[in-house]
């Protein structure tokens, strides 16, 4: 999700983009969106003058388990007691099951700095606990910020915490910026995921949107590269950047992937993320992002699923008839939980009025998947 200062700078993408409804049943059955869903929702709270700091959208989960207690952060837009700007802004929420959520009754955890390079608003984050790390620094979050003096340019920001909730900021933000104007990441970075390997190394995956018509395949696409780092706020991009590139045109992803998220099981690494097909007109669209997945061996070289997309967005005028994308997927049990953002529409309403951005989950048997990949 982009920024909600002026609406999410995503929607204003997606008034472009129209989806493409080639689906394989068999696949797409593998995945059960939880009947219950959304399983965590946006607030209703206006206020009159005001409105609660997640009215505009409860979006862009990261979500693990810590003991018995699965946690999430999430991106919401709104306003607060002390600023009247809608801003988007980091919550958090517990729950016993993964299923049942509550919120964090003093959110949001992580604010925009005033006067700093984040200063308009953060989001899209990726948490993770470092059990090696020392206690003030177990939890680890890599975010999205935007600031008035980066030309509306995402830049990614590192904050660390030892419990969850208090967070600091690292005293080297920005911590990774877009490229020079002849990369095929010369507009923002988008959507970081970040582990923490078997040898110790952070691997960042991210998007990267190409704004430069220079003759490149990359023009104005987004596609998903590849960093590491020792420390988490020192990066070193892969110098072959993209790692995973949109698909062909007429493909379901032939204009946007971003928002990737990574997890490895087995030695083996899965990717998830978002997708969208073309330049469209928004009159007639009945949908936009979906969710496709992919998996390496390395990190850097990836196969996509010959069975993409894995997640579509629901019928019209369901929760998330209009948007299905920015996936954190755990394991519980023999299951994998997928947490996703859905949208019931993409006409904007009138202010205060708000669409909805919520967040649902769907599941599927991880043997299953695994084999049929």
């Amino acid at each position: 999700m982009k920024k909600m200062i002026f609406y999410f700078v995503t929607v204003i993408i997606l008034l472009f983009f129209s989806c493409d409804k080639a689906i394989n049943p068999e696949f797409t059955s593998l995945w059960n969106k939880y009947s219950g869903n959304p399983i965590l929702s946006k607030s209703n709270e206006n206020l009159g003058d005001k409105v609660d700091w997640d009215y505009f959208a409860a979006a862009d989960c990261s979500v693990l388990k810590d003991g018995n207690t699965y946690k999430m952060w999430y991106t919401g837009s709104g306003q607060t007691a002390t600023d009247s700007v809608i801003r988007v802004r980091i919550g958090c929420a517990y729950s016993s099951d993964g299923i049942n959520w509550t919120k964090y009754e003093n959110n949001p955890v992580l604010e925009p700095t005033p006067g700093e390079w984040d200063n308009e608003g953060i989001e899209t984050v990726s948490v993770i606990i470092d059990e090696d790390a020392p206690l003030s620094e177990r939890y680890k979050m890599w975010y999205a910020g935007v600031g008035g003096s980066s030309g509306g340019l995402y830049k990614f920001g590192y904050a660390y915490s030892s419990d969850g909730i208090s967070w600091v900021k690292s005293e080297n933000n920005p911590v990774l910026e877009a490229g020079p104007a002849s990369s095929w990441e010369s507009g923002s970075p988008e959507g970081p995921t970040v582990i923490k390997d078997d040898n110790g190394v952070f691997k960042m995956w991210y998007g990267g949107l190409d704004t430069v018509d220079n003759g490149q395949e990359t023009d104005f696409r987004s596609n998903i590269g590849y960093a590491w780092s020792n420390d988490g706020e020192n990066w070193t991009k892969y110098e072959n950047n993209p790692v995973l590139l949109t698909g062909d045109w007429g493909k379901w992803d032939a204009a946007v992937i971003q928002d990737p998220f990574v997890m490895k099981m087995n030695g083996i690494y899965y990717m998830w993320y978002s997708g969208f097909p073309e330049w469209l007109e928004i009159e007639g669209m009945t949908g936009v992002f979906q969710i496709g997945f992919a998996y390496s061996t390395d990190g850097v070289n990836w196969t996509k699923s010959k069975n993409n997309p894995i997640l579509v967005h629901g019928a019209s005028g369901t929760w998330d008839g209009a948007l299905v994308g920015f996936p954190s997927v755990i394991t519980i049990n023999d299951e994998l939980h997928m947490y996703y953002t859905g949208i019931n529409t993409l006409y904007l309403p009138e202010f205060p009025n708000p669409y909805n951005w919520d967040i649902g989950l769907a599941t599927c048997n991880k043997a299953d998947f695994l084999e049929r990949k």
